[in-house]
């Protein structure tokens, strides 16, 4: 079983890509569980819908995920893109350590999870339970992304990392 969290119309576009190969690729169902809640009782009655208790317990059964990483550029991110965060909310988690994100959870970058309200109401796998799934796969390039991509690594949850010779460059120049 394969498990994506990544941005929707990405998720598309590789997941056509390895129907497309079928080289002994075994799909079970990939699951793009990723939503976020505004209030922390809706988020209890969303986890409790049999739909998505259904979805999250094949995301856990997993072999391999394929995440992205995300840094939290206000021009490029994600949860901006995708209105889950507006431009004035990024630099204030930034000032709290954050450096990026991955399946929505956002990490600093020695890889902890912040403790900001958002991951705490975000509805999907979290980095403990990233950790679980034997194959973790990131892709993530730009030298732009280096710390959030290092703070990544961090979390423990990565086991394989697709990126360009620039960014790994960038990302063994850091110093932690």
């Amino acid at each position: 079983r394969v498990a994506f969290f990544l941005q929707p119309m990405l998720l598309q576009n590789i997941q056509h890509a390895l129907h497309r190969l079928r080289h002994g690729i075994v799909f079970g169902e990939a699951v793009a569980a990723k939503e976020r809640v505004e209030n922390r009782l809706g988020d209890e009655m969303l986890r409790q819908q049999r739909e998505i208790e259904r979805a999250l317990a094949i995301a856990r059964q997993a072999d391999v995920a394929l995440v992205g990483v995300g840094n939290l550029d206000p021009a490029t991110s994600g949860f901006i893109k995708a209105g889950a965060m507006t431009p004035k909310q990024l630099p204030t988690l930034v000032a709290e350590g954050a450096v990026g994100d991955m399946a929505g959870q956002i990490f600093t970058l020695s890889g902890e999870l912040l403790g900001a309200e958002y991951n705490r109401r975000l509805i999907g796998l979290s980095l403990a339970e990233l950790r679980q799934i034997p194959t973790t796969i990131a892709v993530a390039s730009g030298p732009q992304k280096s710390q959030a991509i290092l703070g990544g690594l961090q979390t423990g949850a990565i086991n394989v990392l697709c990126t360009d010779d620039r960014t790994a460059s960038a990302i063994l120049s850091l110093e932690v």
